[in-house]
């Protein structure tokens, strides 16, 4: 089932099982217990392409929003580091608990389908990432990660409640809240020869 209650047609999430919970499908055998994915139906319809690493009930849960023409791939290798051990192997960072990272395809991006340009908004993104967050059920601490336009959709989705509630960290990278290019600077280099 979708986060609207709909049905997720476990095709479009490239097989796999519907798990009973809303906006969760199962990915099919053989991707394993601590790596599933999932697809979330947003309220207008886009399906959402969403990748769950580490153990469900981590302390922490890492959320990743990728930038612009970009996917979920990109945070590939953050989601194996911080996810390394949980499969009973030593962990990446000694001492450190276990993690669990989702990270997801924007709508029109990546694996998630396709959109009109005119839903492609700031705001319609935080709406998605507030589908995500609900659909994968992440109730404690979040430590959200944005690069480029997956850090505009984290400062919009910012007063949503679950993460006025749960947001305990935020990491922005290549990205700005607001009039950019007015405010920025470009100082000259001068040559030592």
């Amino acid at each position: 089932r979708g986060a609207t209650g709909e049905s997720i047609d476990p095709r479009r999430s490239g097989g796999g099982t519907d798990t009973g919970l809303p906006g969760r499908t199962v990915a099919p055998e053989g991707v394993g217990a601590l790596h599933d994915v999932v697809s979330v139906l947003t309220d207008d319809g886009v399906l959402l392409h969403v990748e769950c690493a580490g153990p469900a009930d981590a302390p922490v849960t890492v959320v990743a929003a990728h930038g612009w023409t970009l996917d979920s791939r990109c945070w590939g290798p953050v989601a194996d580091t911080l996810t390394a051990g949980t499969a009973g192997g030593a962990p990446a960072l000694p001492g450190t608990p276990a993690v669990r990272v989702v990270r997801y395809d924007h709508r029109g991006h990546g694996r998630s389908g396709a959109v009109e340009p005119e839903t492609m908004t700031i705001d319609r993104l935080a709406d998605d990432l507030a589908a995500v967050l609900d659909a994968v059920s992440a109730e404690g601490p979040l430590v959200l990660a944005g690069h480029s336009m997956g850090g505009m959709t984290i400062m919009a989705a910012a007063g949503r409640q679950r993460l006025r509630e749960h947001g305990a960290a935020l990491l922005l990278c290549s990205t700005g809240a607001q009039h950019l290019t007015g405010q920025a600077r470009v100082l000259p280099f001068r040559s030592e020869r």
